[in-house]
């Protein structure tokens, strides 16, 4: 009946969702001067961009944020490198939050490329690869097909800076997109870039600001895009 199929499909979502949401990672940006640093909490203590010792509140509101997914065994982040572009810089500083470690872990940028908009963060701490890491699987991007239901696991309007990141899915809407030109003058790159290629993944599911660097997942768990 449909009743059944409604809750078989219900069921492989939330398995895939609890499988893949510990491989999710929400990333945020706090600059010198921005509101982490000047906010005061009654009986708080202050935080310092400059103070390479300075830890952020677990309630602190970042500048800027985003979603990464681990990659590797010993905690190797990727996202997507607009993500960072509001971090770079000696004045602000780049962390990540866990869902079982009761403070922000600082990270900074390994690598970096605008032209396929990846990018590689690392820990700082020596005990940041001694953490119990979950690399997502990856899938086959080549195999997506339109029609195709699709999970997505992110950090919407940084809600998930405490460690526990939002689901929604849909469907793959079309592949090899394009972008739209830009709307507003910018300064053209020396070469292509990833928006002059047609290797988007066009799809329904809500991308709200913030999950940009989460994974799109298949229903074996596997990130596809």
């Amino acid at each position: 009946s449909g009743l059944a199929v409604a809750y078989a499909l219900e069921g492989v979502l939330t398995k895939v969702i609890e499988q893949a949401e510990n491989s999710v990672i929400p990333i945020a940006m706090l600059r010198e001067g921005g509101v982490a640093e000047t906010s005061r909490v009654i009986g708080g203590r202050g935080f310092r961009v400059s103070d390479p010792a300075s830890q952020p509140r677990l309630d602190a509101v970042p500048d800027a944020y985003g979603t990464g997914v681990v990659v590797s065994k010993n905690g190797l982040i990727l996202t997507n490198a607009h993500v960072l572009d509001s971090g770079v810089g000696s004045a602000t500083r780049i962390f990540i939050r866990l869902a079982d470690r009761p403070l922000w872990d600082e990270v900074r940028i390994k690598a970096s490329d605008p032209y396929s908009d990846l990018a590689v963060l690392e820990g700082i701490a020596p005990e940041y690869a001694k953490h119990n890491w979950r690399p997502m699987p990856l899938g086959d991007g080549e195999k997506v097909r339109k029609g195709q239901i699709v999970i997505t696991l992110g950090n919407p309007f940084a809600l998930a800076s405490d460690g526990e990141v939002s689901a929604g899915w849909g469907i793959i809407s079309n592949l090899r997109r394009k972008l739209p030109p830009e709307q507003k003058p910018i300064k053209t790159p020396s070469r292509p870039s990833m928006h002059h290629f047609g290797t988007l993944i066009q799809t329904d599911a809500k991308l709200n600001l913030g999950t940009s660097g989460g994974p799109l997942l298949n229903l074996q768990g596997k990130m596809v895009g």
